[in-house]
């Protein structure tokens, strides 16, 4: 397949720059900020009272879990210093939040434009990417996350690893373990994995002995499930009774037979010469070593021996995946958009054909996900694989009319995000009502989504697949 010409026409890149920031400001007076601790959130209350005490020169408690992440609150940390109030930094960080995510993706619309022929497609990715809910509505409500400077710095490594710069890749590498728990894993496999513009198309194989033992592996990894009791399942969150007990082996299956699929699916790969000769050794052993030192530098600085050290993550994974069938994917369906299940059916396509050839390293990073992307419902921790998914079918969807459907629908999404504002919600709480706004924000964190925001969920999952790989004459090729 031989490597398209850009398209120079359309919409010029610095044009986003100027527009993109008017979203911002408009969905930021929609729903303003979110009414918790003055806007700071949850845990933006601890980052902002860790930045106080240590600019006071205070002692702060030692919290490994969080003393990760406050690199990722600079700009926080340097407006607190030039005297800015705390009430004011969340509002700050706001606008701080739409600048970068407005000129990642200014950047990332760039990107596509010179890779893919037509600028209308590049343009409708950039679209699905913006007009998300972790893109578009997060980083102004809840503005004191490090999941958008995680956003952000995937949109690079993807801009490094078209451009072919190595060097950024390395540095995203080493700076993403003081940002967010496994954004790593993006610029390290696309380290090792060069885009190749010329597009050879992969060699799968299959060899039985991978995929039995593959396949073992995963049965391994999902006996601890029949072990978990009842009690623990309904009331995962702490607090809450969301679990669905009476499905848990409908939802022990799905996870038992997704991961023989995605047994499947690594054994095409790993058993394929094809791939062990497209790996890059020596960007992958220069990855890993500045990752390491990376990892080493949280030591360092950090006391690991007591303090908060983060959840327990297999044991959150395990709970996560039977709260009810399929939870995880319908939460990414619902966090994402509709665009995470076309990524979903793009590495499900079997044989030879089955992806663009320059589109493999990106199929090749998406399916070593799946595993957590199928167990975890919490999306926003995975949030870094999002633009990975997004390029993935930007550089395999060129019907329009599909790119139409996935636009109108990202557009229509967003829409509710009407009722998370912030007057609204307070009114609600008063009123000791959870209230629609609540609902939606809570719909879109998967341990926490309701019942009914799950069947919703799973509803609307059904209906856009049909819609999108039906052959119906509107969306059809």
């Amino acid at each position: 397949m031989s490597e398209p010409v850009a398209d120079r026409r359309g919409l010029h890149p610095a044009w986003l720059l100027l527009l993109l920031p008017n979203g911002y400001f408009l969905i930021s007076q929609i729903v303003g900020l979110i009414p918790v601790n003055g806007g700071a959130g949850w845990d933006g209350s601890v980052y902002l009272d860790y930045l106080d005490r240590l600019l006071r020169g205070q002692q702060v408690e030692n919290s490994p879990y969080r003393w990760m992440r406050l690199p990722g609150f600079a700009p926080a940390a340097l407006a607190m210093h030039l005297g800015v109030g705390m009430e004011d930094i969340p509002r700050l960080q706001s606008i701080v939040n739409a600048a970068v995510l407005s000129g990642a993706a200014a950047l990332y619309y760039a990107t596509l434009r010179k890779q893919i022929g037509s600028p209308a497609v590049a343009l409708c990715a950039t679209g699905v990417l913006f007009l998300s809910w972790p893109y578009l509505v997060v980083p102004v409500f809840y503005p004191l996350l490090s999941d958008h400077l995680a956003l952000a710095l995937a949109v690079v490594s993807l801009w490094a690893w078209f451009d072919g710069h190595r060097k950024v890749l390395y540095g995203v590498g080493f700076f993403s373990v003081w940002v967010m728990p496994g954004l790593f894993l993006v610029p390290l496999a696309l380290a090792c994995l060069p885009f190749d513009a010329g597009g050879r198309a992969f060699q799968p194989a299959w060899r039985w002995p991978v995929f039995l033992l593959l396949s073992a592996l995963a049965v391994f990894a999902c006996w601890p499930l029949l072990g978990l009791r009842d009690e623990e399942i309904l009331r995962h969150p702490p607090g809450t009774t969301l679990g669905f007990v009476e499905l848990k082996h409908w939802s022990i299956g799905f996870v038992l037979v997704g991961m023989v699929v995605i047994a499947a699916l690594w054994t095409r790969l790993l058993s394929s010469p094809d791939f062990w000769r497209r790996l890059a050794w020596r960007p992958l052993a220069a990855s890993s070593a500045l990752i390491g030192l990376g990892f080493l530098s949280t030591f360092l600085v950090t006391d690991w021996s007591e303090g908060l050290r983060g959840p327990d993550l297999v044991a959150s994974l395990y709970l996560q995946a039977v709260a009810a069938p399929a939870k995880p994917l319908v939460a990414h369906v619902v966090y994402f958009g509709p665009v995470f299940l076309v990524g979903l059916g793009l590495c499900l396509r079997p044989g030879r054909a089955g992806l663009a050839p320059r589109s493999f390293p990106l199929g090749a990073v998406a399916t070593a996900a799946l595993p957590i992307l199928l167990m975890g419902s919490e999306s926003r921790q995975w949030l870094y694989f999002f633009p990975v998914i997004v390029t993935l079918v930007a550089l395999n969807e060129r019907s329009s009319a599909r790119w139409r459907l996935l636009l109108g629908v990202s557009i229509a999404l967003c829409l509710p995000s009407v009722t998370l504002g912030s007057a609204l919600i307070a009114r609600a709480t008063e009123r000791g009502e959870p209230g629609l706004g609540w609902w939606w924000y809570l719909a879109h964190h998967g341990p926490w989504m309701s019942a009914g925001a799950y069947l919703a969920g799973a509803v609307f999952a059904a209906v856009f697949a049909a819609a999108y790989y039906g052959r119906w004459p509107r969306f059809g090729d």
